[in-house]
């Protein structure tokens, strides 16, 4: 079974046509801050959201804690916290 990671998540878009979804404690100045986990690779069918995002040119983030983890055919979804009151 996949890790299931908690924090807030950055969606960077590739010129490639990938993305590249970082899980950390924040986003500064248009920046990843605090990562301690990274999808690489990520295409756009194997992406799934499921959370509102904010975005700043190619780079899209949340603005509050959510769960990503990926299924064991390579997509990564991104979805709102189910139990925030246990962490």
């Amino acid at each position: 079974m996949a890790q299931t990671d908690r924090g807030i998540v950055t969606v960077h878009r590739r010129a490639d046509g990938t993305a590249v979804v970082e899980i950390g404690s924040g986003v500064k100045q248009g920046r990843a801050v605090g990562v301690f986990a990274r999808h690489v690779g990520v295409t756009s069918d194997k992406l799934r959201v499921d959370v509102a995002l904010k975005s700043t040119g190619n780079l899209s983030y949340s603005e509050e804690i959510v769960e990503v983890f990926p299924d064991d055919k390579g997509t990564v979804y991104i979805r709102p916290l189910q139990d925030v009151t246990n962490l």
